[in-house]
């Protein structure tokens, strides 16, 4: 784990470790999932990190309404992004609907960033099920078919990526 570039630590479960040149040697890059841990503790995945002195990026496991950019400097939230100093929104995400819905919202969700801060990626909160069919032994439905939606990444506008201050 010496020679990775980036080290995370997803959900304090699972760690993913990446060389410097991932993109072009995928297989320089891997995961450690905590079950591959000899102890099956809840938080050893991280005591490993620490441990062994090794240091990491935290990501939750959930999705959350925001977003913190890995620069710092912008929030990805489900309807845009905003400057982190002063809350500014410099970006409209993408509306699903001109109404504002109990169970699927008005936006897609945000997911997360791209690696050097210039999009936020989004996605639909559920697949939307075509055929549900319950388990009459389980009292379960399961979604037998579910409609894939597309990931979207929104870029951050050039002008707040070109220069060091924000405009």
């Amino acid at each position: 784990m010496r020679a990775v570039q980036d080290v995370f630590l997803i959900g304090g479960r699972t760690i993913v470790a990446l060389a410097s040149d991932f993109r072009t040697n995928p297989e320089h890059g891997f995961y450690i999932d905590r079950t591959s841990f000899p102890d099956y503790d809840e938080n050893r995945a991280e005591q490993f990190l620490l441990q062994n002195k090794i240091e990491y990026h935290a990501v939750p496991s959930r999705f959350t309404d925001e977003v913190l950019s890995p620069d710092g400097k912008f929030i990805g939230r489900d309807d845009g992004i905003y400057l982190l100093e002063t809350n500014q929104k410099i970006a409209a995400g993408y509306s699903i609907s001109k109404y504002d819905r109990l169970y699927s919202s008005k936006y897609f969700s945000v997911r997360g960033w791209t690696y050097d801060s210039s999009g936020v990626i989004y996605s639909r909160f559920l697949k939307p099920c075509v055929i549900e069919v319950e388990l009459f032994f389980m009292d379960e439905v399961e979604c037998y078919l579910a409609v894939p939606q597309p990931l979207l990444k929104l870029n951050v506008p050039e002008e707040y990526l070109l220069s060091q201050e924000t405009p």
